[in-house]
């Protein structure tokens, strides 16, 4: 679960860490308040790419990291990474020059480390995602699926195209057939 963000000079962010607890947290406001530059600072700790033109005017470089309570998360039990007490901090820094360096636990990672793990602790979810519940074509794997029958439907499928192929082959035979006679 994350428990916290923490950005420096990152867009119009001088310094700010948000909290979060435990539940359904909702990041809302006005058109301008800045939710996207805190969602977007965030997917930086995350691994996302990055340009030095994000760094606050006036600064030298920027810092983003994210806090998480990984216990009792059987998919993030065989990190190689220790924590201390199941917290794990990600952190990136990014430099004006363009170079950055990336931390789990301040130990220093490659960004693809990062992100490998980044992939495992987070994901997002614009305001437009419900809208593919609207896609009629998909309805029927919404239901599959909630009904834990994908493997079945699959199956059925597999054996309607093979009854479609020998009805295929059956009159194809019928009508050489009838030719022939």
């Amino acid at each position: 679960m994350l428990e916290s963000i923490t950005i420096r000079n990152y867009a119009i962010i001088d310094n700010m860490t948000i909290g979060f607890s435990k539940g359904l947290n909702i990041i809302t406001g006005e058109t301008g308040a800045g939710k996207s530059i805190v969602v977007d600072a965030f997917e930086l700790a995350l691994g996302a790419r990055v340009s030095s033109d994000m760094i606050r005017s006036g600064a030298g470089n920027m810092s983003v990291s994210g806090v998480f309570n990984i216990n009792g998360n059987p998919l993030l039990e065989e990190i190689p990474f220790e924590t201390d007490d199941g917290i794990l901090i990600l952190r990136r820094e990014i430099r004006a020059d363009g170079s950055g360096r990336c931390f789990i636990n301040d130990r220093p990672v490659t960004l693809r480390a990062l992100k490998e793990l980044g992939n495992r602790l987070a994901d997002f979810h614009g305001q437009h995602d419900h809208q593919s519940l609207l896609d009629i074509s998909g309805h029927v794997s919404f239901l599959d699926s909630y009904g834990d029958i994908s493997s079945l439907a699959k199956e059925v499928k597999e054996l309607f195209n093979e009854m479609i192929n020998i009805t295929r082959e059956i009159n194809g035979l019928a009508l050489k057939i009838k030719n022939f006679n």
